[in-house]
C-alpha cells in the first residue's frame, strides 16, 4: 500500500514538473515572438584631432597628420568596433535582416564633414566583412560590400550639421556664443579663468568659447598620447572638460519645445517617417537606417524625450531608436544609448510611456517638435493654416459674396426709397438698423493657428 502511494506520488510530481516544463516553454516561444522590424542608428564621430589650436599650443596643425577636425587612426578603429557591434546585435541575436547588404534595405546618411563620412565607412567595414560581399578573390570581385554614404552641401544640411549649419537664421541664434549662462559660469569661477587665459596665450577679453575649445583641444590630445604643458595639471584638465561639459548643459538641458524643434525636429521627422512608411508599407523593405553626425547632435536628440545627462556625449556613441512587432500583432518602439563599450546598452524610457512604447504613443510624444516645414524652422515663416480653418473660410467668402449678390437689388431699392422720401425718414429708419456681429461668422481667428498639424 505504501509502495502504491508512493508511485502515485512520484507520477503526480512528475505530471507537475511535466507541466511546468512546458509552461516555460510556452512563455520562451512567446518571448520570442517579438521581432524587430526596422532601427534608425545615430552615432557620433570617433575620435578626432582638435578642431583648434590655442594661441601657446605646441601642437600647431601639421603635426596632426591629417590636420585639424579630422578621424584618427584610433577613430577608425572606434568605428570599425561599433560596426561590429550592430552587426552582432542586428543580425546575428535579432536577425533583422540576413546581413548582405541590398540597396532598399539599408541607408546610410552622414553628415557633410570628413570625420563623420569617414566614420560611416569605417563603421560600415565593420558591420559588412568580407565575407558578406559575395565576392570570390579569383573573380576580381571585392570581398567587401562598398554601401554608399550619403550627404548633402555644407550649407543645405538641415538634418546632422547642428550647430555648423550656417544659413538658418533660427539655428544660429540659438547657438549664440557667450550665452548668459556661459557669462555666469566664467564670473563664478573668474580666478581659475583668469590664470588659464594667461597661461593658454589668450589676448583680449576672458570669455567662455575659448575655454569650451581649450577644453576639448586638450582632451584630443591627451587621448592622442600627447604630453601636455605643465600648467594643466590634472585639476586643471578636469575643470576644462566641466567647463566643455557646462556648454552642452546649457545648450541642451531644460529645452522649450521650440528649441527642441530647432535642434532636432527635422532628425526626429525622418526618422518618424522611417517608422510610417514601413508601417504603412511604402517601403516595407527597408530595415536600417544609419545617421552619421556629431555630439550637439545626439545631446539634443536624447534632450527630446529629457533624457539628457549633460555630459557630451563620447565618440562613437550610438543612440538606437527600434521598431517591434509584439506577439498580439501590436507595435512598440525602444530607445537605447550604448555611451560605453565595456556595457551593455542603456534602455532609456520615454516619458509618460513604458521602455516599450506603443508606436501611437510615440508618435504623440514626439509631435510636439517635429518639424516638416525647414522654411517654417530657418526663417520663421508663418505655418500655413489647417485644412478644416481653410476650408470654413472659403465658405464664409463664398457665402458672404452670394449674399451681398442677393441683397443688392434689395439695396438699390431701399437708396430709391429713401431718396424719394427724404432725408428725415432715412435717419428715422438708420435707428432701426444695428451693427453686425462679426463674431458670430467665424472666421480664421476662431481656431488656434498656432498649433502644429501632426499626423499620427
Amino acid at each position: 500500500m505504501a509502495a502504491s502511494t508512493a508511485s502515485q506520488f512520484l507520477k503526480m510530481w512528475s505530471m507537475l514538473l511535466l507541466f511546468f516544463a512546458c509552461f516555460s516553454s510556452f512563455l520562451s516561444i512567446s518571448s520570442c515572438e517579438r521581432t524587430i522590424k526596422l532601427v534608425n542608428l545615430l552615432f557620433r564621430h570617433g575620435d578626432r584631432s582638435p578642431t583648434n589650436g590655442y594661441p601657446n599650443d605646441n601642437y600647431t596643425e601639421d603635426t596632426w597628420p591629417q590636420g585639424f577636425g579630422q578621424l584618427t587612426e584610433r577613430g577608425m578603429a572606434q568605428q570599425y568596433k561599433l560596426g561590429q557591434w550592430l552587426r552582432k546585435r542586428y543580425v546575428t541575436d535579432l536577425k533583422l535582416f540576413d546581413g548582405i547588404y541590398r540597396p532598399k534595405q539599408f541607408y546610410v546618411r552622414s553628415s557633410p564633414r570628413e570625420r563623420t563620412i569617414m566614420s560611416a565607412q569605417s563603421n560600415l567595414q565593420g558591420f559588412f566583412p568580407a565575407e558578406s560581399g559575395g565576392g570570390e578573390p579569383s573573380s576580381g570581385t571585392p570581398l567587401w560590400p562598398p554601401v554608399p554614404v550619403f550627404t548633402v552641401a555644407e550649407g543645405q544640411d538641415y538634418l546632422l550639421s547642428g550647430s555648423r549649419l550656417q544659413n538658418c537664421d533660427r539655428v544660429s541664434d540659438y547657438y549664440i556664443e557667450n550665452s548668459p549662462a556661459e557669462q555666469q559660469y566664467i564670473k563664478d569661477n573668474q580666478i581659475f579663468f583668469d590664470r588659464v587665459h594667461e597661461k593658454a596665450g589668450f589676448s583680449g577679453d576672458v570669455i567662455f568659447e575659448n575655454f569650451y575649445h581649450l577644453g576639448d583641444t586638450l582632451i584630443r590630445e591627451r587621448k592622442e598620447g600627447r604630453n601636455l604643458p605643465e600648467w594643466a595639471d590634472d585639476e586643471t584638465f578636469n575643470k576644462l572638460k566641466a567647463t566643455h561639459d557646462f556648454a552642452f548643459e546649457a545648450d541642451f538641458s531644460d529645452m522649450t519645445t521650440d528649441e527642441k524643434r530647432i535642434t532636432s525636429g527635422v532628425l526626429l521627422a525622418a526618422m518618424i517617417a522611417n517608422m510610417k512608411a514601413h508601417l504603412n508599407r511604402t517601403n516595407n523593405d527597408s530595415r536600417i537606417f544609419m545617421y552619421s553626425g556629431h555630439d550637439d547632435n545626439l545631446a539634443p536628440f536624447l534632450g527630446l524625450f529629457g533624457l539628457f545627462t549633460n555630459v557630451a556625449p563620447p565618440t562613437a556613441s550610438c543612440i538606437m531608436v527600434e521598431l517591434y512587432k509584439e506577439d498580439d500583432g501590436s507595435h512598440t518602439v525602444q530607445l537605447l544609448f550604448r555611451n560605453d563599450t565595456s556595457k551593455p546598452p542603456y534602455l532609456l524610457k520615454f516619458p509618460e510611456c513604458n521602455e516599450r512604447c506603443p508606436v501611437q504613443n510615440f508618435f504623440h510624444i514626439a509631435s510636439p517638435f517635429v518639424v516638416d516645414d525647414v522654411d517654417e524652422l530657418c526663417r520663421g515663416k508663418p505655418p500655413s493654416l489647417p485644412l478644416d480653418v481653410e476650408w470654413n473660410i472659403g465658405w464664409i467668402l463664398a457665402a458672404s459674396s452670394l449674399a451681398l449678390a442677393g441683397l443688392l437689388p434689395l439695396i438699390v431699392c431701399v437708396v430709391l426709397f429713401f431718396g424719394a422720401g427724404g432725408r428725415r425718414r432715412l435717419q428715422k429708419s438708420k435707428q432701426c438698423l444695428k451693427p453686425i456681429n462679426f463674431h458670430l461668422l467665424g472666421g480664421p481667428n476662431s481656431e488656434s493657428e498656432d498649433e502644429s498639424v501632426f499626423d499620427t
